[in-house]
């Protein structure tokens, strides 16, 4: 990703808007699941504003792109725009 600094908040509601749910589970941690593609992605409890992990970006990036919810270069372009930053 171009944009190096995600917050998680920017991150979840991009997966809130694709239809994820989200759910808190031991450890603590997060879980969003996409039920009518089986796509899973897990997260540690990130703050809000926390920016999101090289890791964390990379998996999400990759597997939204694999699913076909949402190509890497979408995803790129809302963060770009600004559209879902908090900046």
């Amino acid at each position: 990703m171009k944009n190096e600094e995600i917050p998680f908040d920017c991150l979840r509601k991009v997966l809130l808007d694709l239809g994820f749910t989200e759910a808190v589970v031991p450890g603590p941690y997060l879980l969003f699941e996409h039920s009518a593609s089986g796509t899973l992605l897990p997260y540690r409890a990130y703050h809000p504003g926390e920016m999101v992990s090289w890791a964390d970006r990379t998996m999400t990036r990759r597997l939204l792109d694999e699913r076909g919810l949402l190509a890497e270069k979408e995803l790129e372009a809302l963060f770009d725009q600004g559209l879902v930053s908090n900046r």
